[in-house]
């Protein structure tokens, strides 16, 4: 295992696992460079302290399309996950917050690679902590 630090959190990824970030889209990606699938996870700051309400605000219009959602709590950051398939696609997504920290995380992969990656891609969730970049050699 070892632990890569994003843009405002860090998290343990297997050794086979990657990290970087792109700095085009503005978010960092994990995957393994020999899967089937990758992470995508970008850090919003707001102004405010988030609620899970605010979460299901942000995501009403995946939650107006039929998503059910599942509650997550990680203890630094909690939220919800869903799932769903489109174009041969699967895809789950995570809404997680900590105190004005929102992290919106998206996990993709052919149909057919469904669930060949959940166990290194649920670990790599769980672990995910909020790191805050606001104090000096943060």
């Amino acid at each position: 295992m070892k632990i890569y630090r994003g843009n405002y959190f860090s998290a343990s990824l297997p050794n086979n696992w990657d990290a970087e970030y792109d700095t085009d889209d503005g978010l960092d990606v994990l995957y393994n460079p020999d899967g089937f699938g990758e992470i995508q996870i970008s850090a919003v700051i707001h102004e405010e302290q988030l609620t899970p309400n605010d979460l299901m605000h942000i995501a009403e219009e995946d939650l107006h399309a039929g998503a059910i959602l599942q509650e997550l709590d990680l203890k630094e950051l909690n939220g919800f996950w869903f799932d769903y398939v489109v174009d041969e696609e699967y895809w789950c997504e995570w809404y997680l917050c900590s105190g004005q920290l929102m992290l919106f995380a998206t996990y993709s992969c052919p149909l057919k690679d469904e669930g060949k990656e959940f166990s290194e891609v649920d670990l790599i969730i769980r672990t995910l902590r909020p790191v805050d970049h606001s104090r000096p050699g943060a």
